[in-house]
């Protein structure tokens, strides 16, 4: 099977850049190179796509924000997101049997969004200090026995469920949390602590 066209919509006459990306469903895409000028991916964008080849981000990217579903169901083992992204929104990689998640030491992340890891082979997530939010179900179905928060870590919401159905061993709630959605640690055998950072109890929903 040939490789998937990829097309590039252009955001504004005036602009010299793209913010949308899109290929076509269910067709395979063996590599795909995202340029240094998308700022945005669209939602399903590569929705339910055969990826072979891996995602590979352009030297000095501008990336900013993937949308909803847009590599879901997309066989993709690993990837790494640069340090521009702001946002990951809901689903964006459910169901793609990713086993590598990283993200730059000097990321800008803030969001990551309801199930947007979910139903993947994840062992092991280290997360930017930049975050702020985790969705509900962020992280479920997965096989994570550790996660790490950087000692500076600005998180304040983890959202129901973000690491339910896990192999979880411990874990340790970040200083800054003020907020902690139900069943966040469901069916986690193996969890035996759970630390807090600070004197100040977060709100449990």
């Amino acid at each position: 099977m040939n490789a998937a066209y990829c097309y590039s919509i252009k955001s504004s006459p005036q602009l010299d850049y793209y913010d949308i990306l899109f290929a076509p469903e269910n067709r395979l895409v063996y590599r795909q190179e995202v340029s240094h000028y998308i700022k945005r991916i669209a939602s399903y964008s590569f929705y339910n796509n055969d990826l072979k080849g891996g995602i590979y981000f352009r030297p000095n990217p501008t990336l900013e924000s993937i949308g909803c579903c847009s590599f879901s169901r997309y066989k993709l083992r690993s990837i790494w997101f640069p340090s521009s992204l702001i946002v990951i929104e809901k689903e964006a990689f459910r169901y793609c049997e990713l086993c590598d998640v990283e993200f730059q030491y000097d990321s800008k992340l803030k969001e990551i969004g309801d199930f947007a890891f979910a139903n993947n082979k994840i062992s092991s997530i280290s997360l930017p200090s930049s975050l702020v939010k985790l969705g509900y179900g962020s992280f479920v179905y997965n096989n994570i026995d550790r996660v790490y928060f950087n000692g500076n870590s600005n998180l304040e919401e983890i959202g129901g469920d973000s690491f339910g159905v896990n192999s979880l061993i411990d874990f340790t709630i970040p200083s800054k949390v003020k907020f902690l959605g139900e069943k966040l640690f469901s069916d986690n055998s193996n969890l035996n602590c759970i630390e807090l950072t600070s004197t100040n109890l977060p709100e449990v929903e």
